[in-house]
C-alpha cells in the first residue's frame, strides 16, 4: 500500500470519533443554515433551501401540531411501547464509504459500530446509560484502544441517544419547546419548532404542513468560543411498520457537506441485553 494511501488512512481513523458523533440516524442531527443549502432532488435539479415567510394561514397550535407529528410517526401509544430499535447502511465520507449498526434502548442506551470497506478500520461506540466507551482497531497500524470518552464526547454522543426525536416526550427529558411559525423552505410550507435541550444545546425542527414528517432539522451546539452548526435534510421517506423513517440523510457540519447516509434496514423491538452497551471487562474486549 503506498504512503499516501496510508496517511489517508491515519487520518480516517482520527477522524472517528468525529464521524460517528455526527450520526444519528432515526434522529439524524441536522441543520441548514438560512442562507443557502444545495442539495439534488430525483431529477437531479439543485434545490436551494432558504427558509423564507409565507402568508399561508395555520392556525394551530403547539400542542396540535405535535399532535399531528406524534400521529405521523405511528401514533404515541406505539412510540410509548417501542423499547429498542436498530438501524443499518451506508455513509459516504469524502472519497470513502463505511458501513454503519445502531443500536438503541430505552431510556437512553446507544451503540455504534462503524469499519470501511476495507475492513482494516473498525469502531464501537457505546453508552449504557452511565458510562459512554469507545474501542478502535486500525489493523494497518496494528493500534487497538478502548477507553472511556471524556465528558465533552460523552455529551455530543448521547445527545441523541434517545430512539425518537427531542418532540417526543419532551418535558420529562427537560427539553423546552417553542413554536415559530410556519416558514417556507425548498417551496414547502414547514411549521418551525425550537427545542433547547438541558445543556442549551438548541435543535430546529421544520415539520411539513401537510404531512408532519421532519423535512429538515438544524442543531447548534457550543464549543468553548465556537459554534458548531449541524445540518441535515431528509429524504427517501418510508414506512417501517407503524412508523415513517427516512432511507437517505444528507449532513453538513458548518455549511460543509459532511457526509451521504443511506439506511438500508430498521428494526424497532429488537432483542438487544443491557450488557451489549456496557464497558467490556479486560477478558470480554472486542478486538
Amino acid at each position: 500500500m503506498s504512503e499516501s494511501r496510508r496517511k489517508t488512512k491515519k487520518k480516517t481513523n482520527v477522524y472517528f470519533l468525529y464521524v460517528m458523533i455526527m450520526v444519528f440516524i432515526l434522529g439524524i442531527v441536522a441543520v441548514i443554515y438560512f442562507y443557502f443549502l444545495g442539495v439534488q432532488n430525483e431529477a437531479g435539479q439543485k434545490i436551494v433551501l432558504t427558509e423564507t415567510k409565507t402568508q399561508a394561514d395555520h392556525n394551530i397550535g403547539l400542542s396540535e401540531i405535535l399532535d399531528k407529528y406524534y400521529e405521523s410517526q405511528g401514533g404515541l401509544l406505539a412510540m410509548d411501547e417501542v423499547q429498542s430499535m436498530q438501524a443499518s447502511g451506508s455513509m459516504e465520507i469524502g472519497e470513502q464509504s463505511f458501513d454503519f449498526i445502531i443500536y438503541k434502548k430505552k431510556p437512553s442506551k446507544i451503540r455504534v459500530s462503524l469499519k470501511n470497506n476495507d475492513n482494516d478500520l473498525f469502531s464501537v461506540m457505546s453508552y449504557d446509560g452511565n458510562i459512554a466507551w469507545e474501542q478502535k482497531f486500525n489493523s494497518l497500524e496494528k493500534t487497538n484502544m478502548t477507553s472511556l470518552m471524556s465528558e465533552i464526547d460523552k455529551a455530543e454522543f448521547i445527545r441523541d441517544a434517545y430512539i425518537f426525536s427531542h418532540l417526543y416526550k419532551y418535558e420529562e427529558r427537560g427539553i423546552e419547546l417553542t413554536y415559530l411559525g410556519v416558514k417556507k423552505i425548498a417551496g414547502v410550507n414547514c411549521h418551525k419548532i425550537k427545542a433547547v435541550l438541558p445543556d442549551k444545546s438548541s435543535v430546529i425542527y421544520y415539520l411539513d404542513t401537510d404531512t408532519f414528517y421532519e423535512r429538515v432539522t438544524i442543531s447548534s451546539q457550543k464549543y468553548g468560543d465556537n459554534i458548531i452548526t449541524k445540518e441535515s435534510v431528509f429524504s427517501d421517506i418510508k414506512n417501517v411498520g407503524k412508523f415513517v423513517v427516512a432511507g437517505k440523510v444528507l449532513n453538513r457540519v458548518n455549511g460543509k457537506l459532511e457526509s451521504n447516509i443511506i439506511i438500508n434496514k430498521f428494526d424497532f423491538g429488537v432483542g438487544v441485553f443491557d450488557n451489549f452497551f456496557k464497558y467490556p471487562k479486560e477478558e470480554n474486549k472486542i478486538f
